[in-house]
């Protein structure tokens, strides 16, 4: 499903060069969920764009359903990445001109797909969100946020799920929803989900668990 071959990601800051991934080798396969945990600044996040196409790694080589994408533009590979994957940021990424309707819709209009109004209606639901969708971003709290950026990945039924610290912004209550969500989505439709987190009861939930060490990564017994 997704293969990372020999990937090192350096950036150069004043005289210094620092490596954030080092000659990172990873595999991951169908139906599991996958958790990451690390300390700050370990490369998690780096990581997580590489596999999402975001970020061209110095060296190495990306494979997303056997397919190399390490070779296509920046461009070509965010479209062929977003047709597969449902990125949950950190920082929510929603687009403050639209509506939390809008906002949840987008995917669906970039990708020509059609909606689905009973899963959509199940989304808002599971999320405590249905009040929110004429609301703009700058009325709601973080949490109302990130809520609402969990249902923009989901709404296309992506076949990866890749999730930045998703819990971050939310009480114990809605993070236990949030974990319940993603093992119902491995189920019925995502064929791999691959969680960033600081939340270790959220980390529990992982089939296989690794963590950042070095810029490599390791996999926990």
């Amino acid at each position: 499903m997704i293969k990372l071959k020999d990937i090192s990601v350096k950036f150069v800051q004043g005289q210094k060069t620092i490596t954030v991934l080092n000659d990172v080798n990873f595999s991951l396969n169908k139906a599991k969920i996958v958790t990451i945990v690390g300390k700050s600044g370990s490369g998690k996040t780096t990581l997580l764009k590489v596999i999402s196409g975001l970020i061209q790694p110095n060296s190495g080589v990306v494979y997303l359903d056997n397919n190399n994408i390490s070779q296509l533009s920046l461009e070509k590979r965010r479209l062929r990445c977003s047709e597969y994957i449902g990125f949950i940021w950190q920082d929510f990424k929603l687009i403050d001109e639209l509506t939390v309707e809008n906002n949840i819709l987008l995917p669906l209009q970039i990708h020509k797909k059609k909606k689905d109004n009973d899963f959509y209606s199940q989304l808002l639901k599971q999320l405590d969100i249905e009040h929110l969708v004429k609301k703009y971003p700058s009325q709601l709290s973080g949490g109302e946020k990130q809520r609402c950026a969990i249902a923009r990945a989901l709404i296309t039924k992506p076949k990866i799920i890749i999730a930045d610290e998703p819990t971050g912004s939310l009480d114990i209550y809605t993070a236990d929803n949030i974990s319940q969500l993603f093992l119902k989505s491995v189920k019925q439709f995502t064929e791999l989900v691959i969680i960033v987190t600081h939340d270790q009861k959220l980390a529990q939930i992982g089939d296989e668990k690794y963590e950042m060490i070095d810029g490599k990564v390791v996999m926990c017994e």
